[in-house]
């Protein structure tokens, strides 16, 4: 489960922010909204949060203070503020993203998106749906299929994990992995691929007998030249 704080003054912004993570993040654990600098500062000291989204402005005192004093390390920090005042000291202090209010879904989806990844690149984990169990090991992970409006984990352990996202999303999300769409409806592991077959029915065989998938013609060179085979 991944976990995130809100440090936000204004009780109206800490419940839009709350609505957008609910609405557009299900998967995120919300562990503590708080708007006081010197209780973020002890929250944070105390206990482990994967992403926090921080007011410049707080009671007492400023985020950019709350990020300095509490020494913080592997947190992912999305500023969301009104002003520009600490934007370069707030990035150069390792905040992930400075999102400035008023701010549209798909910059907050950026934002998101990055802080994320970053976490993922850490951790080489994906949370796939919205439960603690759906947390998976993208090392575990053989390829995933398109079922309808669901994606289907197929797992090395020949166990199957299923999202109700689309596979467009998990394929932008692992973009920087070596995961690669070969078809429609499929994104494979490179990692797990043995051997392939090319001419008119392209296809991917996997590691271990674990089965054998079917390479779009329209993505079968692009596949085979990125990867070398």
């Amino acid at each position: 489960m991944i976990h995130c704080a809100i440090f936000e003054d204004e009780i109206a912004s800490q419940e839009i922010l709350i609505g957008r993570l609910k609405s557009l993040y299900p998967e995120l654990k919300i562990v503590a909204t708080i708007a006081e600098k010197s209780e973020a500062v002890a929250y944070l000291k105390k206990h482990r949060v994967d992403l926090v989204f921080m007011d410049n402005h707080l009671v007492g005192g400023l985020g950019i203070q709350v990020l300095q004093e509490s020494h913080i390390v592997n947190v992912e920090v999305i500023f969301i503020t009104a002003y520009t005042d600490y934007a370069m000291e707030a990035l150069n202090s390792g905040a992930t993203y400075y999102l400035l209010k008023p701010y549209s879904e798909a910059q907050f989806r950026q934002a998101v998106d990055r802080a994320l990844q970053r976490i993922s690149d850490r951790r080489r984990i994906l949370m796939v749906g919205t439960k603690q169990d759906s947390m998976i090991h993208l090392d575990d992970v053989t390829h995933i299929e398109s079922d309808g409006v669901y994606s289907v984990f197929h797992m090395s352990d020949q166990t199957k994990v299923i999202s109700s996202k689309n596979l467009g999303l998990f394929e932008s999300r692992l973009s920087s992995y070596n995961f690669y769409r070969i078809h429609h409806s499929v994104i494979v592991n490179v990692d797990y691929v043995a051997t392939v077959e090319k001419g008119p029915n392209p296809t991917v065989h996997l590691k271990g007998g674990l089965g054998a998938l079917h390479i779009s013609q329209r993505k079968a060179k692009a596949f085979f030249e990125t990867f070398g085979f």
